[in-house]
């Protein structure tokens, strides 16, 4: 039997019984999975952390060797504001909440593997968007499509990225984000049009112009594939190398996402470290990978809010050094609530 997205594609009149089911199994998932985890006896939900679980150093967690807690790593923000055809699931996150007297906080890294890659590809044109703050997502809307009113000048004005949000929602959304992700780590022609529902001969259009307009990223790949044939290994710019022993071919996806990734843990692992040596008022609670999430007294909130993200802005050694932004959000209610 076809998968429900499938079905809905094939018959119109059938796609919003198709959304009900596919919610009402994700919601069926996200109760049994989450809601449902077992409670240590003080109320708290804790984890086990498998030190060898990743080879990116992110954290990889599970239900602890006493029955309680689960996957901390993955605690969906569901997305309850969907549009329409999306589904509509609830934020998890919301069930997490400070202790008494406390604010929780969430900092984050800011497109942190898109920034290693720019400045592996040493791609000007990126550089220059995120210095400004540009959305990116839209910015490779208007190449790929070669959507003539988007440009880094107009991205500049909130009430045209409003607009143009709205406008090219799908373009944006289902194509822009996975593809440009995809290919930048290596994806394939038959990969990316399975992903992102085109034909492999449109991929092939969209990936040479793709490096027709980045150059760099394609000379970053061949500079990632020959490190590889010549040395067995890739190296991230704090020294940590990831040595390979498959097929170039197999391997070269696999090692193209190490380097972003890998040096988005070194970051946010350093950035802990600061915050818990610089910063002994407020407690750290967990890493999601390119994420701290963590808990201050109330009374302290406006000298947290200021010194947690300069604190946690680390340098990564590049010939042009690269500090990836830290942005920062906080609630008196829950995680889920945090803004």
């Amino acid at each position: 039997m076809p998968p429900l997205s499938t079905i809905a594609k094939r018959e119109p009149l059938l796609a919003g019984i198709c959304k009900v089911i596919q919610e009402l199994r994700s919601i069926g998932v996200f109760k049994s999975t989450f809601v449902e985890a077992r409670l240590d006896r003080d109320n708290r939900i804790r984890c086990s952390f498998n030190l060898s679980g990743t080879t990116t150093f992110r954290l990889s967690s599970s239900e602890n060797a006493f029955g309680s807690g689960l996957n901390l790593q993955n605690i969906p923000s569901g997305n309850e504001d969907a549009a329409d055809g999306d589904l509509e699931l609830p934020n998890i996150r919301k069930l997490f909440i400070p202790d008494d007297g406390m604010i929780i906080w969430d900092a984050d890294l800011k497109n942190a593997d898109f920034y290693t890659v720019v400045w592996e590809s040493d791609d000007e044109m990126f550089r220059v968007a995120l210095d400004k703050g540009l959305d990116m997502h839209l910015l490779n809307v208007g190449t790929l499509f070669e959507v003539k009113e988007i440009t880094m000048e107009r991205l500049m004005d909130p009430e045209f990225v409003k607009y143009a949000k709205k406008r090219y929602e799908r373009q944006r959304n289902k194509f822009a984000k996975p593809w440009c992700h995809g290919t930048n780590f290596g994806g394939g022609d038959r990969t990316m049009a399975a992903t992102c529902g085109i034909t492999v001969r449109e991929n092939e259009r969209f990936r040479l112009k793709w490096f027709r307009d980045h150059p760099g990223i394609a000379e970053w790949h061949k500079r990632t594939e020959h490190q590889l044939k010549t040395h067995r290994y890739v190296e991230n710019k704090f020294g940590y190398r990831y040595y390979f022993f498959d097929r170039i071919e197999a391997a070269l996806p696999e090692a193209l996402a190490w380097v972003p990734q890998s040096t988005t843990g070194c970051v946010i692992n350093r950035a802990w470290d600061n915050i818990s040596r610089e910063l002994p008022q407020t407690e750290v609670l967990i890493q999601v990978h390119d994420s701290l999430v963590g808990q201050f007294p109330a009374h302290l909130k406006d000298e947290m809010l200021q010194r947690i993200p300069d604190v946690a802005k680390v340098t990564v050694p590049y010939d042009k050094p690269l500090v990836i932004p830290v942005g920062l959000k906080s609630s008196s209610i829950s995680w889920g609530h945090c803004e």
